[in-house]
């Protein structure tokens, strides 16, 4: 667990070990806790946003209302729609298809005013049979430089249709701040496809978020 406290110019994040990460602020930066409890709960950063950031007690696809914006790698299709991946339903068919040369990712973009220190995230599968095995969770703050957050290899965590997964943040890698989080394919699907297409019905995040709204 972390204590996050705001000192003047700083936001000062104490962890277990009492280490102390102190983030510079440049605007008053409220901040809220998105606990993760289990696959398909309301907890996320994505669920808040399709509350207006809790002023609302009705849900809409946060997408659609612009209180966040998720990108695909590849054009829009039928099958690759961005609203899909927060509408909160199971999709039968929801991919990004690329290449060894142009892998496909999914990108979250929380907004200018709001950042995530990622610890939990969750993965819905469609309903395909072309399971992720190889995979990257990366995490940006200027959509520029990546780093990566969590690398999956010979993960077998999803493995039938409309199956959720959740994995753990961990180290320095959930201790800092980030606008952009992206969801990349780094082999072909499940053994023995030749095919480059990542299949997600759905996203969610948690962690500390910030927001200076």
């Amino acid at each position: 667990s972390k204590d996050v406290v705001v000192d003047g110019d700083h936001i000062v994040v104490t962890r277990e070990n009492s280490q102390e990460t102190r983030l510079r602020r440049r605007t008053p930066t409220a901040w809220k806790v998105f606990p993760f409890s289990h696959a398909g709960d309301e907890n996320g950063v994505c669920f808040f946003a399709g509350t207006n950031s809790g002023r609302s007690t009705k849900w809409t696809n946060p997408h659609v209302s612009k209180n966040l914006e998720v990108e695909f790698s590849g054009p829009r299709t039928k099958y690759t729609a961005p609203e899909r991946l927060v509408n909160r339903q199971f999709n039968s068919t929801s991919y990004v298809a690329g290449t060894s040369v142009k892998p496909p990712w999914v990108l979250l973009d929380l907004g200018e005013s709001r950042l995530l220190m990622c610890n939990h995230y969750t993965l819905r599968h469609d309903g395909g049979d072309e399971y992720l095995r190889n995979w990257r969770l990366q995490g940006s703050g200027d959509k520029c430089v990546w780093e990566d957050l969590r690398v999956h290899e010979d993960d077998h965590a999803l493995h039938f249709p409309g199956q959720f997964g959740s994995w753990p943040v961990e180290g320095e890698a959930a201790e800092v701040p980030r606008r952009y989080f992206r969801i990349i394919l780094d082999a072909p699907s499940s053994p023995g496809s030749r095919r480059w297409h990542l299949c997600i019905s759905q996203f969610e995040f948690y962690g500390y978020f910030f927001t200076s709204e």
